[in-house]
């Protein structure tokens, strides 16, 4: 028999005994769609995803408001709200615009635009549904069908075109077609299967709630994207699927498009889904060249094989392995293989955290490396904190021969450590620090660092006491740059002379006191100060009589050494004039001449030789005086500020000994270091500003600095001046030149200006060859060093005023984001890509192994340029060594001729060489090698998805243009995508490709394919 029944909506009620809603069996779970196997996934264009019954509520009962109601439910009366509200019943809902009961089959069938059956919050909706009292069976077809159940998931699960079967009392499913999307960790994966199977069951041995309710997904012939795009930028496309809702979704083979285009295939895929920090296997990085050889020289790495351990809430473990194959090996790259380890910790309510790293290098060709790694930060209480970052390396070399990038090759290995702590009013550091150089013996240790320092300490209500001290202890250990020996002869057991090779070590200790009181208006500075300095590796000495400068030998110390000790103390009176003239008067007890008070070295033989002191009275003035001018065009008003530092001292005429001449290696001929003191200096600073106008007379105009300009002081001893136009008269010469006076030994200066917020200019000049103690010394400027630096883009003030006269408006012009915070800015091209492996700080672990850069986009179009020169004026006479800054890129020279030339050609990024210093004068002089270097860059949107930089310097010491950098970056929404292509000034040229998913960060499908080594042949 069947009954049909047709009304504009029709509510069917079934009360079913003893099934109480609270075990009502819930529904399937959250699915996607794709429309057939191997398409591209995503929902349709023209279909805007309905969501909810209009009584519908989410997690926790709460009304979801942010879906779409898929129907609305007729309205009920008493009778059927007293039957629904009836405790220990479950109700089921059904609607259609036409119901068709089969009394036979127990068939409920209805149809509708559209049809529903709801039980709970469970609801399906599809063209026609129908319903089978029986089987509690659940069949709905149509071209979409849709089931929700917020219980189980916040997404649906939608069928297109296949239809839907489901059993309510197993919870269980299969459908054509089905897709959903399942939450995982704050993103969203977009799942299909063309043929699907469902199923909902609770598991009561789950400690998480969320767990006890598991969907469980199967599919055959689906596709995997976390791109809510119609058209998704990329897939993966797998034979066979299963995806447990807060679970894990595991899928196998598995083939990756970019777009329709396939670029990998991975025998399966997988994801922990489940809350919280889970243990799994990392995704090894490789690319299509690992799989299949594209070149007969090219070797294969595979980077990340390896496995992540969850082992509590407070701490994690990971063990990774890489490999790079030894077939056909290039000089330096013979290939290897990497283990490393790393174990992190974080325990907030002990405020500590940090991680130990460690990794092991097997090079093919029989080298080893051991690298460590230790990070550790703890707050002991509000008073105290340590912070270590601890780095070692056992073989630099062989860790250097397995880097491609050469800014990371010629990159520092630095540890730092810090123990900071207040007692009372004193706050005390212990620390130290030490760098280690890749491919280069030489290690630069600080250890230890102490400081105390004191906030002012009230003696007594009319005394204060700040007192500070400190302790550092240098060393430069296996220096390697060259010295005027390089090896020591020896008589060997035989009777033989035999030769050893001399390694270059200094050292250096520094201790400082300071006791400043001060009482009432008067200030008593009071320090005592002690620095000794040892070079241990032999060096030359000439040694003149401190009476007759012919008189010379020279001599070889087995080593040379430096102590000193020095006390100041001066009397700083109260000032006057305060706001006007700002005069403050001094007396201090001062050396006679500006070395320190007590001093030993080989020249003394170890025997401490002291000076005399004398006092000095002082009077020192700061005036400001300014001026303002009326304005023009835009600008209101100018202000001309000139700030000034003028000061004069008075010191009598004292004498030195000669024990304490011969100690610096000073003669008596032409000396003036003892002579009285009536000496001026002079500095001033000098700005420029403007008041622009505001847009109406009742606005305030905002001010700009148009011009900043610093110059250092100059120092002019009228005494000096008088002596050596005394000396020269004397000796029948021209008198000399108002110059005579001058003792300021070098002069800087720096200008910037707010019309370009990123220029910037600073300038150094050597004013005397030879030193300003002696009459000998001729003023003779040689500029020193040379700094500046301007970027521009289309927000700079003067683009606008350039473009306000051109008559553009500025609506015009391309529109600048900002920055984002951490993004490295233009400095950074994509081949900086692979630098961040080996950054000052850890060696091994995950946040060195997945760093990603990407060239800013969003900014418009932005010019860096940078300008930079460096030379020490030429030494007359004794032994000069040229230290080549460039020695950092000597390794390369031999075995890899590529990486050398991009090494040389960016100087700049090069690790300080360390500078010997001599004890004593008369020994050998180091002088670093005139560099000369401009840095261009520039970067613009090609689209909105193409960003390009182009970046290159020019050396003006070689005359020749340096290496060009060209990279392009392409944005695909889920991916990001950087080509880089470098030439060096040789010809050789390298080309890397670098890719990676940035939707999803968990997933480290990375693809990073650069060249390495000397080219077959190379052409300029």
């Amino acid at each position: 028999m069947r009954w049909r029944v047709r009304a504009a909506a029709l509510l069917v009620a079934g009360l079913v005994v003893n099934a109480p809603a609270a075990a009502q069996q819930p529904g399937p779970p959250p699915v996607v769609r794709t429309p057939a196997a191997g398409a591209v996934i995503g929902r349709p264009a023209d279909t805007t995803r309905a969501v909810g019954v209009r009584a519908d509520t989410g997690r926790g009962g709460r009304i979801d408001t942010t879906k779409k109601e898929l129907v609305v439910l007729a309205p009920t009366d008493s009778v059927m709200d007293a039957l629904l509200k009836r405790k220990g019943y479950s109700s089921t809902r059904y609607q259609g615009d036409q119901v068709v009961y089969d009394a036979a089959h127990r068939d409920l069938r209805m149809i509708g635009k559209p049809a529903a059956v709801s039980r709970g919050r469970t609801l399906l909706v599809g063209a026609n549904v129908t319903y089978n009292d029986s089987t509690e069976t659940v069949e709905a077809r149509g071209d979409t069908v849709t089931l929700r159940d917020p219980d189980k998931s916040a997404e649906d699960m939608v069928s297109y075109g296949g239809g839907l079967r489901y059993n309510i009392p197993e919870s269980r499913g299969v459908a054509m077609g089905l897709t959903t999307k399942i939450e995982n960790k704050g993103s969203k994966w977009v799942v299909y299967g063309h043929l699907a199977s469902l199923q909902n069951k609770i598991d009561s041995t789950a400690a998480d709630t969320l767990m006890r309710k598991q969907s469980i997904f199967y599919a055959k012939e689906g596709t995997i994207t976390s791109c809510e795009d119609s058209l998704p930028h990329y897939h993966f496309n797998a034979g066979e699927m299963k995806v447990i809702a807060n679970g894990i979704m595991v899928a196998r083979p598995a083939v990756l498009y970019i777009a329709d285009v396939p670029v990998a295939w991975l025998p399966f895929i997988f994801q922990d889904m489940r809350q919280g920090t889970r243990s799994g296997i990392l995704t090894p990085r490789l690319g299509v060249s690992e799989l299949l050889r594209n070149s007969s020289t090219y070797q294969r790495t595979v980077e990340n094989m390896g496995y992540y351990f969850s082992l509590n809430n407070y701490m994690d473990a990971t063990i990774a392995m890489d490999w790079r194959s030894g077939a056909r090996p290039q000089p330096g790259d013979p290939g290897f293989s990497r283990f490393s380890g790393e174990w992190r910790y974080r325990w907030l309510s002990r405020f500590l955290d940090g991680r130990l790293g460690y990794s092991y290098l097997l090079s093919n060709d029989g080298n080893t490396s051991t690298t460590l790694t230790l990070t550790h930060r703890q707050s002991f209480s509000q008073t105290s904190m340590l912070n270590a970052s601890l780095n070692f390396s056992s073989n630099t070399t062989a860790l250097r021969n397995t880097i491609i990038n050469p800014f990371a090759s010629v990159s520092t290995i630095r540890s730092d450590a810090s123990y900071s702590r207040a007692l009372g009013p004193f706050t005390m550091n212990l620390g130290g620090n030490q760098t280690q150089y890749l491919g280069r013996s030489q290690v630069d240790r600080s250890f230890p660092i102490l400081s105390i320092s004191s906030q002012p300490v009230s003696v007594t209500s009319w005394l204060l006491w700040t007192p500070s001290f400190s302790f550092t202890q240098q060393q430069t250990l296996d220096l390697d740059q060259a010295g005027q020996f390089s090896q020591r002869y020896i008589t060997n057991a035989a009777g033989r002379v035999d030769s050893v090779a001399i390694k270059q070590n200094t050292k250096t200790t520094a201790i400082s006191l300071g006791t400043p009181l001060k009482f009432g208006n008067f200030d008593l500075p009071l320090s005592f100060t002690f620095n000794d300095q040892l070079n241990d590796f032999p060096q030359t000495r000439i040694i003149q009589d401190v009476n007759d400068s012919s008189q010379r030998t020279t001599r070889v110390f087995a080593r040379t050494f430096a102590s000193t000790a020095d006390f100041t103390l001066s009397l700083s009176l109260p000032s006057f004039r305060q706001g006007t003239w700002n005069i403050v008067p001094s007396i201090a007890l001062q050396n006679v001449e500006s070395s320190p008070y007590f001093v030993r070295n080989e020249r003394t033989g170890g025997t401490w030789i002291s000076q005399a002191k004398r006092l000095s009275y002082g009077l020192s003035a700061s005036p400001t005086f300014f001026a303002l001018f009326g304005g023009f065009g835009p600008v209101a008003r100018l202000r001309h500020t000139v700030t000034t530092r003028l000061s004069y001292n008075y010191a009598p005429k004292a004498d030195v000994s000669d024990e304490f001449l011969a100690a610096w290696g000073r003669t008596r001929q032409g000396y003036l270091g003892a002579l009285q003191q009536s000496a001026l200096s002079f500095g001033l600073n000098q700005n420029i500003e403007a008041k622009l106008r505001g847009a109406t007379d009742s606005t305030e105009g905002r001010k700009i600095k148009l011009l900043s300009l610093d110059l250092s002081a100059f120092n002019y001893d009228f005494e000096r001046a008088s002596v050596i136009r005394q000396r020269r008269s004397a000796a029948g010469l021209p008198a000399p030149s108002w110059i005579a006076g001058l003792t300021t030994e070098r002069f800087d200066m720096s200008a910037r200006s707010d019309l370009l917020p990123d220029f910037s200019l600073s300038m150094g000049w050597s004013l005397f060859q030879g030193s300003t103690l002696s009459d000998s010394a001729v003023f003779d400027p040689y500029r020193e060093s040379i700094t500046a630096g301007l970027q521009l883009n289309a927000k700079s003030p003067i683009v606008g005023y350039v473009r306000r006269l051109l008559g553009i408006h500025e609506e015009e012009a391309p529109p600048v984001a900002t920055q984002p915070t951490g993004t490295p800015g233009a400095q950074l091209t994509a081949n900086a890509a692979q630098s961040g492996s080996l950054a000052n700080g850890g060696q091994v672990g995950l946040q060195t192994r997945n760093q990603q850069y990407q060239i800013p986009t969003g900014q418009g179009w932005r010019v860096s340029l940078s300008f930079s020169s460096n030379r020490t004026r030429p030494q007359i006479g004794g032994t000069v060594i040229t230290v080549d800054p460039l020695i950092a890129c000597a390794p390369f020279r031999q075995t890899q001729p590529l990486l050398y030339d991009q090494c040389r050609a960016n100087p700049q990024n090069l690790p300080p060489t360390s500078q010997v210093q001599n004890t004593s004068p008369g020994g050998v002089s180091y002088v670093t090698a005139a560099m000369s270097n401009l840095q261009f860059q520039y970067g613009f949107n090609l689209t909105d998805k193409w960003a390009a930089q182009w970046s290159s310097s020019y050396d003006f010491e070689r005359h020749e243009f340096a290496s060009h950098v060209v990279s392009f970056q392409r944005d695909m929404h889920d991916w990001r995508a950087t080509f880089s292509y470098t030439q060096a000034p040789t010809g050789n040229a390298s080309f890397s490709f670098f890719i990676s998913l940035k939707a999803e960060p968990e997933l480290k499908f990375n693809y990073d394919r650069a060249t390495l080594g000397a080219p077959r042949a190379s052409a300029r």
